[in-house]
């Protein structure tokens, strides 16, 4: 129930924000209450795919329009009053607001921060196994969007940073601003910790 209700706010607050709210709201409701092929989908992998994600992130290759987003939107939604807290499922959520426009981006930050902690704490996902999701799922962002930046930032803040080497990181920040901001305030932290640690170890030589 609190899932269905979350859902409902959401549409409420989207259609407000809408140069045409009444349309929005009935657009969102026919998004949540439509049961069609993305549903058939996702409760297929919930009920088979025992948290392999590379067979979810298979499956969003579909996700291509705005169209196809908010049904998937709908149907990941609805579904979670099913199977609350499921981590594919949120991140399922999440990711499609990056794909329709004007999508919730506190709704995608807040969805995989959420999707990260369950795969983790409820789930006992592996740390190396949610790490690859996130690598993943900034591959098929796009890792040059505003987006994956979200998601770099949500993925080390929920200490499960994405798999991937310097090189790669180095490469990502060439393509995306916000990502190299990221990384530089990453290194300055470390620099810093580092000199704490110096200091402390070798202080009073």
């Amino acid at each position: 129930r609190r899932r269905s209700m979350r859902e409902m706010w959401l549409a409420i607050h989207s259609a407000v924000e809408n140069s045409d709210p009444s349309r929005e709201m009935r657009r969102q409701i026919l998004d949540y209450l439509q049961e069609g092929f993305a549903t058939q989908v996702l409760l297929h992998l919930v009920q088979t795919s025992d948290l392999r994600f590379p067979e979810w992130v298979a499956e969003w290759n579909i996700i291509e329009t705005e169209t196809t987003a908010r049904e998937w939107r709908g149907a990941a939604g609805r579904l979670l009053v099913s199977y609350p807290g499921y981590p594919w499922l949120l991140a399922t959520r999440a990711i499609t607001e990056a794909v329709i426009p004007d999508g919730n981006s506190r709704e995608f930050e807040s969805g995989l921060k959420e999707s990260l902690q369950s795969a983790r704490d409820l789930y006992q996902v592996p740390q190396d196994v949610i790490s690859e999701a996130v690598s993943l799922m900034i591959a098929f962002l796009g890792c040059e969007t505003i987006w994956a930046a979200g998601l770099f930032g949500v993925a080390y803040y929920s200490d499960v940073p994405p798999a991937v080497t310097d090189e790669e990181m180095r490469t990502y920040s060439k393509q995306n601003w916000p990502l190299a901001v990221f990384s530089l305030a990453e290194d300055v932290e470390f620099a810093r910790d580092f000199a704490i640690t110096t200091l402390e170890t070798y202080g009073d030589d």
